[in-house]
């Protein structure tokens, strides 16, 4: 058991709902470690801090900002590691916008799913940041 405190089910429920887009994604670890999160929250045997509650918001607004074509793309490819790196970013966790050769393979790893070249942009702008992490 965690040591924050228990959130009432209501809004576990309420949070879950809106969440619920990221599904595709548990089987990307650091989203499925959070999802197990809230599921313990929601049967008492877990909680959730803040923070983990705002990156799961931010993250089911901008996954949901995304094209079809590019959350079938991401959700499909998780485990290739340009893909994971830039999932960081199209979730609006990361500020660093993959570069150079990450580009390079993130586009092969498309070509590779798709078999042409991408038509759409692979790196949107995600519509909301997670807020910086301070300490308490």
């Amino acid at each position: 058991m965690t040591d924050h405190p228990p959130v009432p089910l209501v809004v576990i429920v309420a949070l879950a709902i809106e969440v619920r887009p990221l599904e595709c994604l548990v089987d990307w670890e650091p989203c499925g470690a959070l999802l197990g999160e809230l599921v313990a929250a929601g049967t008492g045997t877990g909680g959730l801090s803040h923070r983990d509650v705002m990156r799961l918001r931010t993250w089911a607004s901008n996954w949901t900002a995304l094209r079809f074509s590019l959350r079938e793309f991401y959700a499909s490819n998780h485990a290739n590691p340009a893909v994971h790196n830039a999932l960081w970013y199209v979730l609006g966790t990361s500020r660093a916008r993959p570069t150079g050769a990450g580009i390079g393979l993130l586009r092969r790893a498309w070509e590779s799913t798709y078999g042409s070249p991408p038509s759409v942009d692979l790196l949107p702008k995600p519509a909301t940041q997670e807020p910086p992490w301070t300490p308490t």
